[in-house]
């Protein structure tokens, strides 16, 4: 038996990937002495460069009553690598830009969801080239699902507060899993008709939770999910650990849901 692995986007918020096809896995990515990796994660902290972690790094020092910098996880990894990311039209950059950047690799418009500076083409993300090589693929927030961060990776549009039209892409999207706080725009009247994004999201065959009872009762072959916080802050995003109580999820929640769930046992050939 082969496991299959995911791919895994946080995204402050956390993305996540499984099922490293032969196009993938040409790229010799390795666990070294262990053959190929299981997970892999993309981890965006909002906010968090070189200074923050820098700052960071010397304050742990200085409790330890240490000159220097006491290092943090991820900055004891064997590599490192760097990324700017600044809007094409303006030093100081954005969420969407700055998402699109670190998913796409190109610099866009400030505002621009994952399209180019003109708005005219849309740009692929890594999340997206996963899926198409036939790995499982999931969006974790602690904001909005449709929030510029996390839309990045699964949407098209030239305007990060275009909330409805970004929600509409997560639901044909078809990615593995989605969790994270609410809609900021669920509703929207087109040709007269009221949409209801969760009723286009389950149409589009996603299971929704919207309670703790619900996620906890995703079962390995629930097939595509939504999970959606039961109780949400300002702009619909997850509240803040301290303010949360025994009904709310976290992001740890959601991270370690899909190891249980959306792992696929495929017979050896």
């Amino acid at each position: 038996m082969n496991v299959r692995k995911f791919f895994f986007v946080a995204i402050l918020a956390c993305f996540f990937i499984t099922g490293f096809s032969s196009a993938i896995t040409a790229q010799n990515i390795t666990d070294p002495g262990k053959g190929k990796v299981k997970y892999v994660f993309l981890f965006i902290g909002d906010g968090m460069g070189l200074a923050q972690v820098a700052t960071t790094q010397a304050y742990l020092s200085t409790l330890d009553n240490q000159i220097g910098m006491k290092p943090l996880t991820f900055t004891s990894f064997p590599g490192i690598g760097l990324a700017t990311t600044y809007a094409n039209n303006q030093l100081t950059t954005c969420s969407a830009a700055a998402g699109t950047a670190l998913a796409t690799g190109h610099k866009t418009n400030i505002g621009r969801i994952s399209m180019d500076p003109d708005a005219k083409d849309s740009l692929i993300s890594i999340a997206t080239k996963a899926h198409n090589a036939g790995m499982k693929v999931g969006i974790v927030t602690s904001t909005s699902i449709d929030h510029a961060t996390p839309s990045v990776f699964y949407a098209h549009q030239p305007d990060r507060d275009m909330y409805f039209e970004i929600g509409e892409q997560l639901a044909r999207s078809d990615f593995d899993f989605f969790a994270g706080g609410g809609f900021m725009k669920p509703t929207d009247t087109i040709d007269g008709k009221i949409i209801n994004l969760i009723d286009d999201v389950i149409n589009h065959g996603y299971t929704i939770a919207d309670t703790k009872e619900e996620f906890t009762g995703l079962k390995p072959g629930a097939g595509k999910a939504l999970v959606i916080s039961p109780v949400q802050a300002d702009e619909a995003s997850l509240p803040f650990t301290i303010d949360m109580s025994p009904v709310d999820l976290t992001l740890a929640d959601f991270t370690g849901k899909p190891s249980k769930c959306w792992r696929v046992k495929t017979a050896s050939s």
